[in-house]
């Protein structure tokens, strides 16, 4: 008898126990002696730091990867990043079908929910495309990293880190072999808009993906993917403008200043911000100007269904429009001539205040246990939510995020941040709560708000 129907889980108990026991399996290879190279021993909450920053794609380190730990310590991190891009559900429910074994209901409805397929159409087959595209996708994305990195590290080095970076881009997880993340390729063209492809494309969703693809024998794009692409390329470019123009004049960074060089590095930190985290200049020296714009893009972060998390562009377009709706005195919710349900706008409208309390409550406990700056704390907080990974650094040591300086409460606080980040408030909640619909209807009353 399977687990879920020994004990009546529900789905969304099952994506988020799934998401625990692959993060704790894990922490424990990490804290294997052998996972660690040059004396290093990892703390226990330093493992599960990291396993839980691979597994929720987030990519914000406590220990230097490339330096600290050895090949298998690094292909631990590696697979643990791969599993949590794909999902815990998508993975198993590829093992059931390989071993030809019965599917439960119970996962059946968490493999629907972890997709975000509306119903069970082809679900299976879908399952097989978001393997079959992945692979696809991270191949080439590798093949076109190693015209880089080959020359600088040699054929099977320079194979490793190809397929290590490509695979950290697509599942925006901002992991990098470099202890400078990627500050030396800030000029190379092929590691920057490989790396940026590879980010957007992980960061619009499986479904929207498919679409795309099998575009020709769609009858008409969906609304979902409408707005993906639109809103995407639209916070690409206005924070690629924003940080141009903050960092034109910044003195006190690397960034270039001819207008090439620093439009490239503009879009770079622009689209890692949408949930990878990788960065080709140093977070810390940049405008705080340029750290609200980031957080802004961190908080929304990518798409449903994807590899990413913040509170999803979707999410935010609903809340745009919505407000839009409201100063026009309109009861209904339209996005291009199509009417969003109101069970959705309440969703979208949980989920931004859900997450913004979240976010406070998090910098409130980090700051009564540590004494930081203020933004450095609010930035941490946020790049986790988002499972971003962007961090404004360790002066003591440039390889480690600003989360390396927080006590064991705080690093727990950043723990469950990104776990919460990547699963998402709704499953958690509906995994915590047994919902029971009532059948008593209150008598309506009018209050008056704002």
């Amino acid at each position: 008898m399977a687990f879920s129907q020994k004990f009546k889980l529900t789905a969304t108990q099952v994506i988020s126990i799934g998401f625990v026991g692959l993060i704790l399996v894990g922490t424990l290879a990490l804290f294997l002696p052998f996972a660690a190279k040059n004396g290093f021993k990892f703390s226990f909450i330093d493992a599960l730091f990291t396993s839980t920053s691979a597994v929720c794609v987030t990519g914000l380190v406590v220990v230097d990867i490339g330096e600290n730990l050895t090949l298998f310590g690094q292909i631990v991190v590696l697979l643990l990043i791969q599993l949590g891009g794909l999902g815990y559900m998508t993975i198993s429910t590829l093992i059931f079908m390989l071993f030809r074994q019965q599917i439960s209901i119970v996962n059946r409805l968490a493999l629907k929910d972890a997709l975000q397929k509306s119903n069970f159409e082809n679900i299976f087959s879908f399952v097989l495309f978001v393997v079959k595209s992945t692979i696809i996708i991270e191949l080439i994305g590798s093949a076109v990293l190693a015209v880089s990195f080959i020359p600088k590290h040699g054929f099977l080095k320079g194979i490793y880190y190809s397929v290590f970076h490509a695979v950290a881009a697509f599942c925006n997880a901002g992991f990098s072999l470099y202890s400078t993340n990627l500050l030396n390729c800030q000029r190379d063209l092929i590691v920057n808009f490989g790396i940026i492809v590879l980010i957007i494309i992980g960061g619009i969703g499986f479904p929207v993906l498919y679409e795309l693809i099998y575009l020709k024998k769609q009858q008409r794009v969906s609304l979902q993917t409408k707005i993906v692409v639109v809103s995407t390329i639209a916070l690409v470019l206005i924070g690629t403008v924003l940080i141009f123009y903050a960092e034109a004049f910044n003195q006190n960074t690397d960034i270039p200043k001819d207008s090439f060089g620093l439009a490239l590095t503009s879009l770079f930190q622009s689209v890692t911000a949408r949930t990878a985290g990788f960065n080709t200049v140093n977070i810390g020296a940049m405008t705080t100007t340029s750290l609200v714009v980031l957080m802004g893009l961190m908080f929304i972060g990518a798409s449903p269904s994807s590899t990413g998390g913040g509170i999803k562009t979707v999410t935010f377009t609903v809340i745009v429009y919505t407000l839009l709706n409201v100063f026009r005195g309109k009861k209904e919710v339209n996005i291009r001539d199509r009417r969003i349900p109101d069970i959705t706008v309440m969703n979208a409208l949980i989920i931004f205040v859900i997450s913004i309390l979240w976010c406070i409550f998090a910098v409130v406990f980090i700051n009564i246990a540590d004494d930081h700056s203020l933004l450095n704390v609010v930035f941490e907080v946020i790049s986790a939510f988002g499972t971003v990974g962007l961090s404004v650094g360790n002066p003591q040591n440039s390889a480690l995020s600003f989360c390396s300086l927080l006590s064991e409460f705080s690093k727990i606080v950043i723990i469950l941040t990104m776990f919460i980040g990547r699963v998402g408030f709704m499953t958690i909640g509906f995994a915590m709560l047994t919902m029971q619909p009532s059948k008593i209807k209150y008598p309506e009353e009018q209050v008056n708000v704002g």
